[in-house]
């Protein structure tokens, strides 16, 4: 196969698609081995009142790709090279690489892993092998090429979004036990400064933030419940106590503890029914925490925003603190309009002026986010908020 970078996407797919011929065929394996604070200079955003919702029961549906059995993919480590393999885990496999523990493939013991940069899914061992023999066989330039393109692989696999990468890797990070932060990128920070010079400025002054995240979405969910209406205090004492009463917080601790046991640690019993709700939605299937995680921001928010007592607020910060999509800018949130105000010294961000920011931040307003929070919380002294002094009765 040649090992030059192809010129173009047609010729790329054929240099990909030329390592499944029968010569090219991929060698026998044996089977695989079977098997959470918010950004510096920012406090917890500020929530708006939650939706009420109707009690009737949704399901959620899974796409395709979470039915998959075997997932391919492509790490970056620490050099900048990039290792490639296969599993049914990925969370564990991800997170073996991560550690360099002996259950790690030789490479990625002396090469650090830093990153998930690609990631399929196929429908059985045979396919996934020829794929993961195919990608091996590329060269550096096409490997790139690939990661741009990923969809150039053809059936029967199955690409997954790069918005999805940073919830996947944070769980890796997890599982390996290591604390779960994850910093704004480089191209991100270029990529707003070039688009806005006011909050160039800020990046300029506050340097790069951080967000540290809590990749599992049932507890998020969960956190989120206990933390609406209340103080950072008064959330972190509950959240506290509740940890104590469940040790790991989870539909079936919750569910043998009930509402009245909920709420004398401190919540009302409207917010112990709304968790209760849901995590017996979840023990019962009617709500796939997996099928979530692989929708679109859109979708996303609209089925986490179908639970009791969840809003569209809850679930955009759901979003952006627990399954790190990229994109997220709350209209609904206090904190966003006020740094809003201050960087860009307006009185007021109506809807209008809120969309024109975000289509202009888009696609990191995640990151401009946390530049918003900081700016609000006082992190630059000298700025101020433009909003009218409301009048003394």
């Amino acid at each position: 196969m040649s090992k030059r970078a192809p010129s173009d996407a047609s010729t790329y797919t054929e240099a990909l698609q030329d390592a499944n011929s029968p010569q090219h065929a991929a060698p026998q394996r044996t089977a695989a081995p079977q098997h959470a604070a918010v950004p510096q200079h920012a406090t917890a955003p500020q929530r708006t009142t939650a939706s009420q919702h109707s009690d009737a029961p949704q399901r959620t549906t899974a796409p395709q790709l979470s039915n998959a059995l075997y997932y391919i993919y492509i790490i970056r480590c620490e050099d900048n090279s990039l290792y490639t393999g296969i599993t049914t885990d990925i969370v564990r496999r991800l997170s073996e690489h991560r550690s360099q523990s002996s259950r790690a493939a030789r490479y990625t013991r002396t090469h650090k892993a830093t990153e998930l940069c690609g990631l399929w899914t196929a429908p059985n061992r045979a396919s996934a092998s020829k794929l993961e023999y195919r990608i091996k066989q590329l060269s550096r330039p096409e490997k790139d090429r690939l990661l741009e393109m990923p969809d150039a692989v053809g059936e029967p696999y199955r690409a997954l979004p790069s918005v999805h990468f940073r919830h996947v890797w944070a769980q890796a990070l997890m599982a390996s036990g290591e604390s779960v932060y994850v910093a704004a990128r480089d191209d991100e920070l270029t990529y707003l400064k070039e688009k806005d010079a006011q909050l160039a400025e800020v990046i300029k002054t506050l340097g790069p933030l951080k967000r540290q995240v809590d990749p599992n979405l049932f507890t998020s969910v969960v956190n989120s419940i206990v933390g609406q209406q209340i103080s950072s205090k008064a959330h972190q004492t509950v959240w506290e106590r509740l940890l104590n009463s469940c040790g790991e917080i989870s539909p079936a601790t919750l569910l043998s503890l009930g509402q009245d046991k909920l709420s004398s640690l401190g919540m009302s019993q409207r917010k112990a029914s709304y968790i209760l709700d849901f995590a017996s939605k979840v023990d019962s299937g009617l709500f796939d925490l997996d099928a979530v995680s692989q929708m679109d921001d859109k979708e996303a928010i609209a089925a986490l925003a179908s639970l009791r007592g969840i809003g569209d607020w809850t679930a955009e910060m759901t979003l952006l603190f627990c399954l790190q999509r990229p994109n997220i800018l709350s209209f609904g949130d206090f904190g966003i309009q006020k740094g809003m105000r201050m960087v860009y010294h307006h009185r007021k961000i109506d809807r209008a002026r809120f969309d024109r920011y975000r289509r202009r931040l888009s696609p990191y307003c995640s990151v401009a986010s946390l530049y918003f929070w900081a700016v609000a919380n006082g992190a630059i002294p000298d700025m101020k908020d433009y909003a009218p002094k409301k009048k003394r009765p």
